[in-house]
């Protein structure tokens, strides 16, 4: 019986599927915005965009005409309680926008930069306490 209760809970753990990281292809981009939730994480190195948690299946990403990323975090076919967590990797600190919630947080490791612009609407949080700006 001892050996069934420390087997039991290891089953449970090979059944749950790992989630992958999923790259997503867009084009070249200058600014972030991020639309109705979801958490991004930007991190210094060369352009890449990544769902670490959620998936394309429900989440848009386009950048329009002015090279902004616009990410539409949860589409009709959106399951409830969806967890969404994009990596944004770019070697620079970009314009960055949240509109009707959602989280964007930038971790350290980016150069002192010239300077940051960031807006919320609807909501939303932009954390930038790790970057160094001039103004």
């Amino acid at each position: 019986m001892r050996h069934l209760a420390v087997l039991l809970p290891l089953t449970f753990l090979a059944a749950a599927p790992l989630a992958a990281a999923e790259p997503v292809a867009v084009p070249s981009f200058r600014s972030i915005e991020l639309r109705g939730g979801g958490n991004v994480i930007v991190r210094p190195g060369p352009a890449r965009v990544t769902i670490l948690e959620g998936s394309s299946r429900f989440t848009r990403f386009a950048v329009d005409r002015q090279g902004q990323l616009k990410i539409d975090a949860c589409n009709a076919q959106c399951p409830r309680n969806y967890d969404l967590t994009i990596e944004i990797r770019y070697p620079t600190v970009l314009p960055m926008g949240v509109k009707g919630g959602g989280t964007i947080t930038a971790e350290s490791g980016f150069g002192p930069q010239q300077s940051v612009a960031a807006g919320v609407g609807g909501g939303g949080l932009i954390d930038l306490r790790s970057v160094t700006a001039r103004t």
